[in-house]
């Protein structure tokens, strides 16, 4: 049977090994471990595409923000007619909250890796509820 799992877990623990072998009882451990490692290792290989992405996000953010920063001191030291320099500002603030808009999606974004590394085997789990075709297949 198709299950998450935590509802393979349950089952094991309340149905098969009350009534099972302790060898019975031993190999769906096992089983139910090598799937519970094959989760982690897949929450692992989705963890470091997320940093990848977090980290490129953040890179590209702060260089956005220095380059609004020296943006703007070159701009107060300018001499431009007062509409030149009002749209200039507007550009550079309107790029620095663009660039702390993607830092703070960067941030959203560690919570979630925070999330899945405290608990692999939920989010595997939160996954299969979404797309039940990645449930694993319990021989109970």
């Amino acid at each position: 049977m198709r299950r998450t799992l935590a509802d393979g877990r349950r089952a094991m623990e309340q149905e098969l090994i009350p009534s099972s072998s302790g060898y019975i009882a031993n190999q769906a451990r096992k089983f139910l471990e090598e799937q519970e490692r094959t989760a982690t290792k897949a929450a692992g290989r989705f963890i470091s595409e997320r940093e990848r992405e977090v980290i490129e996000t953040r890179n590209t953010a702060l260089r956005e923000l220095a380059d609004c920063r020296d943006g703007l001191e070159a701009l107060g030291h300018s001499d431009l007619p007062a509409a030149e320099f009002t749209a200039q500002l507007h550009d550079l603030r309107s790029r620095q909250a663009q660039a702390e808009a993607a830092l703070g999606k960067a941030a959203e974004q560690v919570e979630a890796i925070e999330a899945i590394e405290e608990d692999p085997l939920d989010w595997w789990d939160s996954m299969t509820e979404r797309q039940p075709s990645l449930r694993t297949d319990f021989p109970w």
